[in-house]
């Protein structure tokens, strides 16, 4: 998918008048530079790994949650936001 944006990209750039041939060269290198990076870190495949980068995330259970996150709301004072 990414190659296909960067072939459109790469014919735009040649239909495109506004840039000199110096400047169009540039962003031809690069558009054709950029590393393709989609999709996810290999942490989340690894399930050692995964459970390191939630080392630190203390999970409770709350009987009542509405209580708790009505203890959680901050007042607002006179000319907040409301």
């Amino acid at each position: 998918m990414i190659h296909n944006i960067r072939e459109a990209f790469n014919e735009l750039l040649e239909d495109t008048e506004w840039m000199d041939d110096v400047t169009r060269a540039v962003a031809k290198e690069k558009a054709n530079s950029m590393n393709e990076r989609i999709g996810y870190p290999e942490f989340l495949t690894n399930p050692v790994e995964l459970s390191k980068e939630y080392d630190m995330l203390e999970v409770w259970e709350v009987e009542r949650p509405l209580q708790y996150s009505k203890s959680l709301q901050v007042p607002l004072s006179s000319g907040s936001f409301q």
